[in-house]
């Protein structure tokens, strides 16, 4: 168990400040971190006193309920599903291991009330999960419409040019940078002569084209 815990401690520390895991398509490693205390878990179960196994099982659910944060619920159904079979696993292999101290009823029992707290707290953390993802999800398209609404205030909805109010935003901080860089700036005009002439000889939509 003391190697087991090492181990993990120094590989996934390894990883993320090596840099290595950035690599990976989960950069945090979070999913497999989870997979290995589940991991650790069973060993636990298999090496410590049998009177300290309610202890080991009740490790098991708390492994859950980081992953509502950043795991997806189908992640979390996994993680769910592999604690409930390694604790299974767990307990065939220590009747086999230990059959003097096999009680089918009391590991039977013990093995199905963790699952019930497994599942329960996978529950809610699939519940936590969906809304955290809902919630980003609406704010990311709330975040695109505000985008949407700063581009068409600044710019013309003709020409796609910056308007009088956002030049002049533009101008005031250029005028703010000359002075603090002691520079100088330079301003150019361009004027389009008579073009009223396109609007009256052609009309409006000429002279929108033109533009």
């Amino acid at each position: 168990l003391e190697a087991c815990l090492l181990f993990g401690a120094v590989f996934f520390y390894g990883m993320l400040r090596s840099g290595l895991s950035i690599h990976l398509r989960d950069p945090d490693m979070f999913l497999a971190q989870l997979l290995y205390c589940i991991f650790a878990a069973c060993i636990a179960y298999l090496t410590v006193d049998i009177r300290l196994r309610g202890v080991v099982l009740a490790v098991l659910p708390v492994v859950l309920l980081p992953g509502q944060f950043t795991l997806t619920p189908r992640a979390l159904r996994l993680v769910s599903h592999v604690s409930v079979s390694a604790l299974a696993l767990a307990v065939t292999l220590d009747w086999l291991i230990h059959p003097q101290q096999m009680d089918v009823v009391a590991d039977m029992a013990q093995w199905a009330f963790a699952c019930v707290i497994i599942v329960a707290s996978s529950w809610v953390a699939q519940r936590v999960s969906e809304l955290r993802l809902k919630l980003t999800s609406e704010r990311e398209s709330l975040s695109s419409v505000l985008d949407e609404v700063q581009v068409i205030a600044a710019h013309d909805p003709l020409t796609g040019l910056i308007n009088r109010r956002r030049m002049q935003e533009l101008l005031h901080n250029e005028w703010i940078r000359k002075d603090r860089l002691r520079q100088t700036t330079t301003l150019v005009m361009l004027d389009l002569d008579h073009f009223k002439r396109i609007n009256d000889e052609y009309g409006h939509h000429a002279g929108d084209e033109v533009l």
